[in-house]
């Protein structure tokens, strides 16, 4: 119980980095990576946990990118966008 309070506490205070995985995405929090591969997307999903460093979003349909769709995404330093159309 007093590990779970702690973990709890532990997301408060850092916020994105316990963020949950998108629906449409694979995530692994010991790799640093998530994975959107091949998933019909029209646009870049919201709500990728903060922790990742690697960032797939391959094969899907998006053609456009904003300045808003990376925010908070500080720690990404491999983005693979290829194959969208």
């Amino acid at each position: 119980m007093l590990h779970l309070m702690s973990r709890l506490l532990l997301c408060a205070l850092l916020g994105s980095l316990c963020a949950s995985c998108p629906l449409s995405c694979q995530c692994s929090e010991a790799a640093h990576t998530v994975k959107c591969v091949s998933k019909d997307l029209r646009r870049i999903p919201v709500g990728i946990p903060g922790y990742t460093r690697n960032l797939f979003i391959t094969g899907n349909h998006i053609s456009r990118i904003g300045p808003e769709s990376f925010r908070g995404l500080d720690n990404v330093t491999n983005l693979s966008l290829s194959n969208n159309r």
